[in-house]
């Protein structure tokens, strides 16, 4: 990236807002389209969602775009949500539907299970093109097949084998195609932990220090699919659970973490 020191910045996780990291990245990149992976509806509004990815869109000069989920269920018990009670796939095929009328048509009345607006407007859209908007998914079935059938894609979250990424195309085809649309048309992308620089030893303990945190939110038929045995992480889960972070780090294993994440020297990109 012209002129973009990574190195101002400390990791980007859920600790820090996404939003205005990316819109300070997005005054020294050029190519590199930028969004947060998710925006969990369950935690922000979606009507403040749409107006900060329309600005985000503005700033980039085209190049933003808008991720949606429930959230990082391990996240939401830190907030005491119990995220099982909040009919998570339902409430966030009805805030895309906000997000999508926001961006599309500047306003918004619509009286809905879990959000309601009386004629709500906005100056902040995106006037020259539509702002690609799509669903993040990790455990399936029904969550990747709403992507196919509602949105421009789907962001395979944590995922790092090719039985992982095989159910998720599945899913995600079925839904396109119940829908008549062709699933090929579809932007399917994946996040997962990666960390690099010049000491590989030091980029994988740096991956290990992420993966106990994400992989607690990680239900288990997911875990399953990635090659690990729930079993293996519940030391690590249950320590997170409490709040000890320090010993939810200590006891994820090297092996644990070379499965669920990608890591290694340093690779030069242009961005």
């Amino acid at each position: 990236m012209d002129g973009f020191q990574a190195d101002r910045y400390r990791t980007w996780t859920d600790e820090q807002d996404l939003w205005l990291l990316f819109a300070a990245a997005a005054w020294q990149t050029r190519r590199i389209r930028l969004g947060p992976s998710v925006s969990p509806v369950t935690l922000r509004e979606p009507t403040l969602i749409a107006q900060a990815l329309a600005t985000l869109y503005e700033l980039s000069g085209g190049r933003a775009e808008g991720v949606l989920s429930s959230g990082n269920f391990g996240l939401l018990a830190q907030y005491r949500i119990d995220w099982a009670r909040t009919r998570p796939l339902s409430r966030v095929k009805e805030a895309l539907h906000v997000v999508r009328t926001l961006l599309d048509e500047g306003s918004i009345t619509h009286d809905g299970e879990f959000f309601s607006y009386d004629g709500l407007f906005t100056f902040a859209r995106p006037v020259q093109s539509r702002v690609p908007l799509k669903l993040g998914a990790m455990r399936g079935p029904k969550s990747f097949e709403a992507a196919g059938e509602l949105s421009d894609g789907c962001h395979h979250a944590l995922s790092y084998t090719r039985e992982a990424y095989d159910y998720a195309v599945r899913h995600i085809r079925a839904g396109a195609e119940r829908a008549g649309r062709d699933w090929r048309s579809l932007d399917i992308g994946a996040w997962g932990v990666f960390a690099t620089g010049p000491d590989s030893a030091a980029a994988k303990d740096a991956a290990r220090s992420m993966v106990g945190i994400y992989a607690s939110s990680m239900p288990e038929e997911q875990l399953r699919r990635n090659g690990v045995d729930p079993g293996e992480l519940k030391p690590v889960i249950d320590a997170i659970a409490a709040g000890d972070l320090a010993r939810g780090i200590e006891l994820t294993t090297p092996e644990i973490a070379e499965r669920l994440s990608i890591a290694g020297e340093q690779l030069l990109v242009g961005l």
